[in-house]
């Protein structure tokens, strides 16, 4: 499954980045020098902690209970769970976690993600291991890469891409990342995708509506909707049946505008054709604050999960 997400911030000063940015959906990338993402500056970083070069970084985590699925395997929730917390480790090893960034009166937010999920079988008390690293960087925008490994088998089960951008955390206006490039190193070789903006199709049979209104538990501890709440909301349209038939094989979010308390959310599922779907989150005044796009494939699981769940 791929996750790929997008988020447009509404403030006084922009209102698409993409346009800010110069993006031009004709060749799928960016006109604006500020916005071009290379690899931009690749300095030996050491970390304080362990005084090695950190290229990348890795965390292991065990599933729990509240990670699976009704089939007893790991879902969509909690790769992008474990992914950002991953996220916010590393950078809290550069000195650049939120904590860090709160005394200058800065966030950062995710822009893009994307995530392949393969067919390997995840069950409840399984290790699972994320690597993340930085691929390339720029002067608005930081892209990493990340893959998910089970510990048992060593197997691949994801791999994706981010991009994250900073924000003034009052004005909601994008802030440059140069002050803080001789924290970052750079590795441009391991990039799992081409990191272009990915565009979704339109069209398709308009399936079902949902609507949610934001509530204490939907927030993150900027005030907003945490980001994985919109994926909560929109697999609100999916039955119980087509989520014990099918798996998640690719999905691509875009984030337009933040969201809040009290704020009510209504949620548009459309089939482009069989197995690909998009839902379109939108807020009281109709305005776009989420998008996804997902491929779904029939489950091919083998085996029992009491015959295979790990019991150590």
């Amino acid at each position: 499954m791929i996750l790929c997400i997008s988020y447009l911030y509404d403030n006084p000063n922009i209102d698409n980045i993409d346009e800010w940015l110069g993006y031009n959906a004709d060749t799928l990338q960016y006109t604006d020098e500020k916005a071009c993402i290379f690899p931009k500056k690749s300095v030996p970083l050491y970390a304080k902690t362990n005084n090695y070069i950190m290229e990348k970084y890795t965390k292991r985590y065990t599933l729990t209970a509240d990670e699976m699925d009704n089939n007893y395997r790991m879902n969509q929730h909690a790769y992008l769970l474990y992914f950002q917390d991953t996220f916010a480790r590393y950078f809290g090893h550069l000195h650049m976690a939120a904590f860090d960034l709160a005394k200058d009166n800065k966030l950062f937010v995710i822009t893009e993600m994307s995530i392949d999920m393969l067919p390997v079988e995840v069950f409840w008390a399984d290790d699972i291991e994320v690597t993340m690293w930085v691929s390339e960087l720029s002067s608005v925008r930081i892209v990493s890469d990340y893959c998910f490994h089970k510990v048992r088998t060593g197997e691949l089960l994801a791999k994706g891409s981010s991009t994250w951008c900073l924000i003034n955390a009052q004005t909601r206006r994008l802030e440059r990342i140069d002050p803080y490039f001789d924290r970052i190193t750079v590795v441009p070789e391991m990039m799992t995708e081409t990191h272009k903006k990915q565009v979704f199709p339109i069209g398709g049979e308009e399936l079902l509506q949902v609507e949610h209104k934001v509530n204490l538990l939907d927030l993150d501890f900027n005030g907003h909707v945490n980001n994985r709440r919109y994926l909560a909301i929109a697999m609100l349209t999916s039955t119980n049946d087509f989520l014990t038939d099918f798996r998640t094989k690719r999905m691509v979010i875009h984030w337009m505008r933040e969201t809040y308390r009290d704020d009510t959310i209504h949620c548009t599922l459309r089939k482009i054709q069989q197995g690909e779907y998009v839902h379109t989150l939108t807020n009281h005044a109709g305005q776009t604050v989420a998008e996804i796009y997902s491929i779904w494939e029939p489950r091919t699981d083998t085996g029992d999960v009491c015959e295979m769940v790990c019991r150590e």
